[in-house]
């Protein structure tokens, strides 16, 4: 039988806070058994270069280390013949960011929340030597920052992407460290106070992104209001290679908001599942950010979503009687923000 493990009927949000650990002296060599979270090893240090040894194909290497809220940037080397990828994960395993290119080497860059990080790294094909440098800088005190949040430039748009830009096309780097949460509503009439009590306060005039993959920027001009935003862009990603395009993944990317409007949660996962789309929303949360939607775009935020794709609609009959329904698709494994594991949300309870 399926269980439906914490059923959550919004309106909701929630600040989650990183439980530090103590660190350990400056490692710079890989000593197995790493092959998990638990046993990572530990002690990274900032701008430190650790050396390792992906033995096996399927081998694969846990590297752990506490940070200040900043920038995180990692760079993994290894031989030219082989291709090694990584991805940074939180304290609880849920992917931060992902590198999984063939570049040599292998780059990525995030603003993270303090708290404890790990680095996985797999071989994608080919076995040898490898070595990664982790650097964490703590933002310094005073005014908050401004600027591009070191993500260099807006890329150009690709053709056939449609975008509403209300306010600013520059990015402004608001200090929103440790003001992560996710907003969920129902469906329906959307809540003005939601925005104005729940949001504002934690964005600090930043920059908000609508997602969406049918529709208009409808929500530009209210959102902005409400929020006193610098800007509000709704995009309208309907395909996987607009999801997986630099445009949409640097405008994600830069925002403190991120909103999901309604429409259909299948083609949402269908489009954006296992894209630039999926990674840049986790990095909003990670930074500090909050993620909300609406109906459809509530569902997708919990680690199982009730997703009717190429099935017919369950009937309410159907669904209370017989959970095992041949008309009930679970899938899972889309945004898994810690607040939302093990978690389905109903966006239309009453």
């Amino acid at each position: 039988m399926i269980s439906f493990k914490t059923l959550v009927g919004v309106l909701a949000l929630t600040i989650l806070t990183h439980a530090q650990s103590a660190s350990a002296a400056c490692t710079n060599n890989e000593s197995e058994n790493n092959d998990s979270l638990s046993t990572a090893n530990l002690g990274i240090c900032s701008d430190t270069l650790v050396e390792g040894n992906m033995n096996s194909r399927s081998d694969i290497d846990w590297f752990g280390f506490d940070a200040q809220a900043g920038t995180l940037s990692v760079s993994l080397n290894h031989h030219r013949r082989d291709d090694f990828d990584f991805e940074i994960t939180d304290s609880n395993g849920n992917v931060v960011i992902r590198a999984a290119t063939d570049s040599r080497p292998e780059t990525t860059s995030t603003r993270i929340s303090a708290g404890t990080y790990y680095i996985r790294i797999n071989s994608y094909s080919g076995q040898g030597w490898y070595n990664f440098t982790a650097s964490f800088s703590e933002d310094s005190g005073g005014d908050p920052p401004t600027g591009n949040c070191n993500l260099g430039n807006r890329p150009s748009k690709p053709g056939g992407l449609r975008n509403w830009l209300t306010g600013n096309a520059s990015d402004v780097c608001s200090d929103i460290s440790g003001n992560q949460g996710v907003l969920l509503m129902g469906g329906n009439f959307d809540v003005d106070e939601a925005f104005v009590h729940r949001v504002k306060p934690r964005i600090n005039g930043g920059d908000v992104v609508v997602l969406r993959t049918s529709g208009s920027n409808g929500y530009n001009d209210y959102l902005q209001n409400l929020l006193g935003s610098d800007s509000v862009e709704t995009l309208l990603v309907d395909s996987t290679s607009k999801a997986n395009s630099d445009y949409v993944d640097w405008a994600i990317r830069s925002a403190e908001f991120v909103f999901i409007a309604g429409g259909d949660q299948a083609d949402y996962l269908n489009q954006w599942k296992d894209t630039k789309v999926e990674a840049a929303l986790a990095s909003v949360y990670a930074k500090g950010g909050v993620i909300g939607g609406t109906s459809a775009g509530a569902m997708v935020q919990g680690e199982d979503i009730y997703d009717p794709d190429n099935i017919y609609s369950v009937y309410s009959d159907e669904a209370v009687t017989d959970p095992c329904h041949q008309y009930i698709n679970i899938s899972t494994g889309f945004l898994n923000t810690p607040f939302l594991s093990n978690t389905l949300v109903d966006t239309h309870f009453q």
